[in-house]
C-alpha cells in the first residue's frame, strides 16, 4: 500500500512539474507577457531562496575564514 501511494504521489508531482513548465512556456513565450501565478510560486520556492543563499554566502565565508583552528 505504501509503494502504491508513493508512486501516485510521484506521478502527481511529475504532472505538476510538466504543467508548470507548459504554463510557463505558454504564458511567457513573448517577452512582454507577465508571469502567471504558477511562475510566481516557482520563483518564490526555487529561485528566491538561492539568491538569498548567494547573498548570505560571502559573509558566512568571511566568518569561516576568521576562525583559527589549533594546529
Amino acid at each position: 500500500m505504501r509503494k502504491m501511494s508513493a508512486g501516485i504521489a510521484l506521478a502527481l508531482i511529475a504532472v505538476l512539474l510538466v504543467y508548470a513548465m507548459g504554463s510557463f512556456l505558454r504564458e511567457n513565450w513573448a517577452a512582454n507577457q507577465v508571469p502567471g501565478p504558477l511562475e510566481g510560486f516557482w520563483y518564490v520556492v526555487f529561485i528566491a531562496p538561492q539568491s538569498v543563499f548567494q547573498s548570505w554566502q560571502p559573509s558566512f565565508q568571511r566568518m569561516l575564514d576568521s576562525v583559527r583552528f589549533p594546529p
